[in-house]
């Protein structure tokens, strides 16, 4: 009978130890190929303004229509976020305010409380001050743009 783990006659390497050779091979090659995030949260454009509990009724007066990130520098998905807010705010510019909330900092708690986040990356859409819509998670650009098309039409942008 035929041992699976002992070499076929002609030579070769037994299945087990291929095995598991192909599979460090894989981990070590995905460990020194991995990309770094796409982006840092509050790596701010000209376009992004950051807000604290100090400065968020002046971020949120600026225009009648403001979107907040509340992100983490540690959140993967709040990486992943940060280039399609980056679009949004340049696409959006003159139209919205968009602001960028430290969710890990003292300094934000008032407003993390006041729009009742509790996870990251969370975007809320307002209206005057007032929350009009959020998107909890990763969301695709077209919904990101979708959101703000519909709140700037509630006010007639």
């Amino acid at each position: 009978m035929n041992d699976p783990v002992e070499p076929k006659a002609g030579g070769g390497v037994p299945w087990p130890v291929a095995a598991a050779a192909c599979v460090a091979a894989v981990l070590v090659v995905a460990y020194f190929v991995r990309q770094p995030p796409p982006g840092d949260p509050f790596d701010l454009s000209e376009h992004e303004v950051a807000v604290t509990d100090a400065n968020l009724e002046d971020a949120l007066a600026a225009k009648p229509v403001a979107v907040l990130d509340f992100s983490a520098s540690w959140c993967g998905p709040c990486r992943m976020l940060a280039p399609r807010l980056k679009k949004l705010a340049a696409a959006y510019d003159e139209e919205i305010t968009v602001g960028v909330v430290d969710g890990d900092a003292k300094e934000a708690a008032g407003a993390m409380v006041r729009f009742g986040v509790t996870a990251f990356p969370t975007v809320v859409v307002l209206i005057d001050g007032k929350p009009v819509n959020r998107i909890e998670g990763l969301a695709p650009y077209s919904e990101l743009s979708a959101t703000v098309d519909a709140a700037l039409a509630q006010v007639g942008g």
